[in-house]
């Protein structure tokens, strides 16, 4: 407490004094570690109930599991704001034909793909090419799944969705699952290096 006093409260005024004061008394200091032991006391039971694991995890065992819930949570918000990008650049393609330059303007740090740029603009040049696309099959995984991909289809949607065939590495396209697809997840995804278009 003291260091943050010190470090980042700039306010300087008595109150500031007096608790600055009561932190450097060792009777205050005595006092609240034995309330914040007494407060681990009751509610620790209570908590425990309230967020406690069935599995009966430590925190150094679920600490991991955390660390890629908030990984996977912050790559979500990324997503949307790739996806809430690409809806705009929609908007605009209808009057203005929309470069790889203004994408990677919008989006610093990403390198779009030329594609991504001509899909904006007519979403049907993307029919009939191959993809692949790399998915995590759950939040704490690290192990991708390469899907190969082809789209098929654009759809007569209010947005273009298009019809993409999915397959794995072991099976055959006739074995691959047919998928609906909006533009900007399938944008999203290439600008976030998650879908490769390929020759």
């Amino acid at each position: 407490m003291l260091e943050y006093l010190h470090n980042f409260c700039t306010v300087r005024n008595s109150l500031r004094s007096a608790i600055e004061g009561d932190l450097k008394n060792t009777y205050v200091l005595e006092c609240l570690r034995a309330l914040g032991i007494v407060g681990k006391v009751l509610t620790g039971p209570w908590m425990h109930q309230l967020y406690g694991n069935p599995e009966g995890l430590s925190n150094l065992q679920v600490t991991p599991m955390l660390i890629a819930v908030f990984k996977r949570r912050q790559e979500e918000t990324q997503i949307h704001k790739v996806e809430s990008v690409v809806r705009q650049l929609s908007t605009q393609a209808s009057q203005e034909s929309v470069t790889t330059e203004q994408i990677a303007e919008l989006l610093p740090g990403l390198n779009p793909d030329p594609v991504v740029a001509d899909m904006i603009n007519n979403p049907r040049v993307i029919v009939g090419r191959r993809v692949t696309h790399i998915c995590y099959p759950d939040a704490d995984s690290d192990t991708p799944i390469v899907y190969n991909g082809y789209i098929e289809k654009l759809k007569k949607n209010k947005k273009p969705t298009f019809v993409v065939s999915y397959w794995e590495d072991h099976e055959t396209y006739d074995e691959g699952s047919d998928e609906n697809v909006t533009l900007q997840t399938i944008a999203a995804d290439s600008l976030l290096d998650e879908l490769k278009f390929l020759a």
